[in-house]
């Protein structure tokens, strides 16, 4: 069993973007697996990009471990 069919909630990193049917994806890297998700939620998802995946589906964009954080007003 992989991390991507164990894990239904991960984190990880864009490392490919493409279409497949008129539908965008990524192919993201978590854990030393590569896996494939759909970028529909997050379309300006970038190579590089830290993200959270579920279900098969990137849902947002993290921060970077050590990256500075906006203030809130």
């Amino acid at each position: 069993m992989t991390l991507f069919e164990s894990s239904p909630l991960y984190y990880a990193t864009v490392v490919e973007l493409g279409t497949d049917h008129g539908l965008r994806f990524a192919r993201v890297s978590a854990g030393g697996a590569i896996g494939r998700a759909s970028i529909e939620v997050l379309p300006d998802a970038a190579i590089g990009d830290q993200v959270l995946v579920h279900a098969g589906v990137v849902l947002a964009r993290v921060a970077k471990p050590g990256a500075e954080r906006p203030e809130v007003a």
